[in-house]
């Protein structure tokens, strides 16, 4: 399975080089010219699912969209994701944690590891959120 996730970012990579090139100008956000990675690592102790997000961009053909990517993390589990955007200000993402719905979202910084925790509730429910960073250190 990393296999598949590693070629499905390279994918993503290439496709955000080629816009880099071709439409800088058409891309929402910054673009870099070569490949930021960080790690999305899952401290729960029990499984999550997400995806990371980019700024929109415009394709050649004019349809506005994003670059995504998801993942499934077992517990203790961890991903390296690279990116070259386009990012929102700050160079950050959006990571969006989900069940069958989103349950948590942030635009985070992708300067450092991005840490998921979780908790099992009295009710045997559980409470699941990203320790995000933020690109300005006075911003909550």
């Amino acid at each position: 399975m990393p296999c598949a996730i590693l070629t499905f970012l390279c994918l993503i990579t290439i496709t955000s080089i080629s816009v880099s090139q071709a439409s800088a100008q058409e891309a929402f956000g910054e673009v870099v010219s070569s490949p930021i990675c960080f790690n999305i690592k899952n401290e729960a102790d029990y499984s999550v699912f997400g995806r990371v997000m980019s700024n929109y961009f415009v394709r050649a053909d004019g349809v506005k969209t994003r670059h995504r990517s998801t993942f499934r993390l077992s517990p203790g589990a961890w991903r390296e994701v690279c990116t070259t955007g386009p990012f929102f200000e700050g160079r950050q993402v959006e990571l969006v944690l989900q069940t069958l719905v989103p349950i948590f979202d942030c635009k985070t910084a992708i300067t450092g590891d991005i840490i998921i925790r979780g908790e099992r509730t009295s009710d045997g429910t559980t409470k699941t959120w990203a320790e995000c960073i933020h690109s300005d250190p006075y911003t909550q």
